[in-house]
């Protein structure tokens, strides 16, 4: 696995494509070029959806950034880039080139990081030359981390570039060394950009990060409109309680055929407190239509989560204090230092870094949008069935919520050990005792804001998560085993509902394994889990097994059930038993390695399960 070239490299451009998704692998392929300018080399960032393989072939050297989406399966935009290293590239018409692969993905699903793999792999087959041993990034764990050691590596091997020792660059009034502009800002012909994206001053703006995921999924997309929104669980004043919403869309303008179990992704807005906290910093142009525009275009803006360091560079040279100036360039030389304030447990939001380094920021907003993240769509697995009502999808959302430390206690000891925080005032010192707190932006949009009538964008998605089909040997469909917690419970609300309405469905044998906290307080759709118990004949649910994690005199968790049921486990087994999972991380590994457990006896495995497509897993974080 180890590099199969040496030093002493002569590399002046660099191309580096991204696989993304979710918007981190595009992230880190920014951050590596940026990091490559400074260092000298010519860098080019692209997007696998723009990949050329006559160009690929001129390169000396490419640098991958993939992530790895599903189950094992390239992500969107690198889908026709996987096919052709599979079925249409020769052997040996990449020997001209260098490179390596960073791989991304998440330990918690199966074929983790599998499209790092294989493009590392195919890059040799097709006579590539590895440069450096394949990155493994696990968002399970600390990808940052990992990323930022794999680059480590890298520039370890590479060096600087050849311009970078024969030019040095003369430092400017920040103490940085002047920058050319980065090829990594430039687009192909025919690439599209908003009319923002150009600075105030001429300057072509790189795409804002997170923009071109966001237009490709744009064009895929349609709006739905919000039926229904009600309350399955009042968080009230107990802080420990999670707000839950069942949300009903009407999704008749989306073309699609979907089924139980299927995934249906929906686009967040800002927080209107937020948009107008920012509104209120920026420049607007004196035309009011520009301006309402400009003011319109923040609701797609990620105004919470810090940006990625480049963004923050390129805000240093907007402000007006020197002294301002120069404490963000020393902070932003540290950037594993500015990713722990971005991260949990700490979660530094743009407008408290803001108030810390910006207060003398004065910027366009046509600027800033150029520069600011976007928000990209969240996956909610479907909670209803097309048999019941073909035109309304249904999801079950939790807000998510995590109460911070205070600034005092979690960032300004770290800025004072390097003299970064400015001389102290009591603005400072209010916002450092200010309570904390982190709320996810689609769960806050879905939870907190929705009204019925609200538009929103979305796309729905085919899923793993479908129905057993039914046996040939019988006609009937096979026992179907649901183990659920929390708002996992949504994709086996959809199978019930469509047990409800199809009596064929209601032949074959239900079981829901269910784990909450207290009978009373998040055993969601218990109205209809009575109902699917009691109200139909065979039933629609054969059997419900609660387990109450939080209950006096139980406090079992759903993994206790199934050990209970281990007998019933086998017997449906015999009988093609299909397994399903849907929960958080810890939750599925803990309950799949109960079924190894008890199922080993009949010669099962988790993978022999997954293989014959008996054992699904849902993880969500």
């Amino acid at each position: 696995w180890g590099p199969s070239v040496g030093r002493n490299l002569q590399f002046l451009e660099m191309y580096i494509y991204f696989g993304s998704q979710s918007g981190t692998a595009e992230t880190f392929a920014r951050e590596l070029g940026e990091e490559a300018e400074k260092r000298g080399y010519q860098p080019q960032v692209i997007d696998l959806e723009e990949f050329n393989a006559l160009e690929l072939a001129k390169q000396s050297l490419a640098i991958f950034v993939v992530a790895t989406y599903g189950e094992g399966d390239p992500t969107e935009n690198a889908m026709a880039f996987a096919e052709w290293l599979e079925q249409e590239a020769s052997d040996g018409m990449l020997c001209n080139v260098s490179f390596a692969v960073m791989g991304l993905g998440d330990r918690n699903y199966i074929n983790f990081n599998a499209m790092g793999l294989r493009v590392d792999a195919s890059l040799e087959r097709l006579g590539a030359k590895r440069l450096h041993e394949r990155g493994i990034g696990d968002d399970a764990d600390d990808i940052s981390r990992d990323f930022s050691e794999w680059c480590t590596g890298l520039w370890k091997v590479l060096g600087p570039s050849p311009r970078a020792v024969a030019e040095p660059s003369p430092p400017s009034r920040s103490g940085k060394r002047s920058r050319s502009r980065s090829r990594s800002s430039s687009l192909k012909k025919g690439s599209k950009r908003h009319a923002s994206d150009a600075a105030s001053d001429g300057r072509q703006q790189p795409m804002p990060v997170h923009a071109g995921l966001l237009e490709r999924w744009q064009a895929s997309a349609g709006t739905v409109t919000v039926k229904q929104c009600r309350t399955l669980v009042d968080a009230g004043p107990d802080a420990s309680r999670r707000l839950t919403k069942h949300v009903e869309l009407e999704v008749s303008e989306l073309e699609f055929a979907w089924q139980a179990g299927d995934t249906i992704e929906l686009l967040p807005c800002g927080d209107p407190g937020d948009i107008e906290w920012f509104a209120g910093r920026l420049r607007f142009p004196e035309d009011e239509a520009a301006g309402r525009e400009l003011r319109a275009a923040l609701a797609s803006c990620d105004l919470v989560g810090l940006p990625p360091v480049p963004m923050l560079e390129r805000l240093e040279r907007h402000l007006d204090d020197e002294g301002e100036r120069q404490a963000l360039h020393r902070l932003l030389q540290e950037p594993e230092f500015v990713r722990s304030l971005a991260a949990a447990p700490v979660r530094l939001s743009l407008k408290e870094f803001w108030r810390l380094f910006l207060a003398s920021l004065r910027i366009n907003a046509g600027d800033f949008l150029a520069l600011c993240p976007r928000l990209l769509p969240r996956p909610y697995t479907v909670a209803s069935s097309p048999l019941e009502e073909p035109r309304a999808v249904a999801v079950t959302c939790s807000l998510v919520r995590e109460e911070l430390a205070a600034l005092e206690t979690a960032v300004y000891g770290p800025l004072r050990e390097r003299s970064l925080l400015q001389q102290r005032s009591e603005d400072l010192e209010q916002l450092g005792r200010q309570t904390r707190e982190f709320r996810g932006a689609c769960s806050s949009l879905l939870c907190l804001r929705l009204r019925a009538g609200d538009r929103l964008h979305a796309r729905l998605r085919p899923s793993v998560l479908r129905l057993p089909p039914l046996q040939p040997s019988s006609g009937l469909p096979g026992p179907l085993v649901m183990v659920a917690a929390g708002t996992g419970i949504a994709p086996f609300r959809g199978y019930i509902r469509e047990r409800f309405c199809s009596a064929e469905r209601r032949r074959g044998s239900a079981f829901l394994f269910f784990g909450c906290r207290r009978h009373n307080e998040d055993l969601l759709y218990c109205e209809e889990l009575e109902a699917a118990l009691h109200d139909f004949d065979p039933p629609v649910l054969s059997r419900l097994f609660t387990a109450f994690s939080r209950e006096p005199g139980d406090g079992a968790y759903v993994q206790q059930r199934l050990r209970e049921q281990e007998a019933l486990l086998r017997e449906l087994y015999s009988e093609g038993a299909r397994f399903v999972l849907c929960g958080a991380p810890p939750m599925v590994r803990s309950v799949a390695g109960v079924l190894e457990a008890s199922l080993g006896t009949c010669g099962a495995s988790l993978s022999s399960l997954r293989e014959q497509g008996r054992l699904v897993e849902e993880v969500w974080s």
